[in-house]
């Protein structure tokens, strides 16, 4: 088999190649922007009560607390569990 035979069995493969290192390469870029463009954040609106789900009991205060200072719910519940320190 000819070196230009060969080329030529390989130029697909070759190519998906060079187009899978290309999108590797600027993956970065292609999502963070895909975020930008799908981030489409509400303005926080006043709530009857506030909820907080699980994570760590000095986040969980610390964020309920600022929620509520800034007067978007007059009172907090919180559910689940906290969450290990040993983890």
């Amino acid at each position: 088999m000819t070196w230009s035979g060969v080329l030529r069995t390989l130029r697909w493969p070759l190519a998906l190649l060079a187009m899978v290192l290309l999108l590797w390469t600027v993956r970065g870029t292609l999502l963070r922007q895909a975020g930008d463009y799908l981030d489409n954040e509400d303005p926080p609106l006043h709530g009857d009560a506030l909820y907080v789900l699980g994570g760590g009991a000095l986040e969980r205060g610390t964020q309920a607390a600022q929620v509520m200072a800034e007067g978007r719910a007059p009172e907090a519940w919180f559910t689940g569990e906290n969450v290990s320190t040993i983890l």
